[in-house]
């Protein structure tokens, strides 16, 4: 129910194969954060920047946006003051 414009911003975006894309595509994060193998899903996820809090799919999209928008302007203002990524 969001339409293209408002969830392909920047803190919506993960990096993933165009097949898993197709797959996911148009589903909350309460189901495709599902699909994301266990043995995993941790690393993928902090490779992807999205904190533990954010990690079961439960939120509604805006609060998971803007919590993911505000962790990652976090990591880029470090990126930016120290040249390290600190997580």
């Amino acid at each position: 129910g969001i339409n293209f414009h408002r969830a392909n911003v920047i803190a919506n975006i993960c990096m993933i194969t165009a097949s898993d894309n197709k797959v996911i595509s148009n589903s909350s994060p309460s189901k495709y954060f599902g699909h994301i193998p266990t043995a995993s899903r941790d690393d993928i996820f902090a490779r992807s920047f999205i904190e533990p809090k954010f990690r079961d799919g439960s939120l509604p999209f805006a609060d998971f946006v803007g919590g993911r928008a505000a962790y990652l302007a976090r990591v880029a203002e470090g990126l930016i003051s120290s040249g390290e990524l600190t997580l």
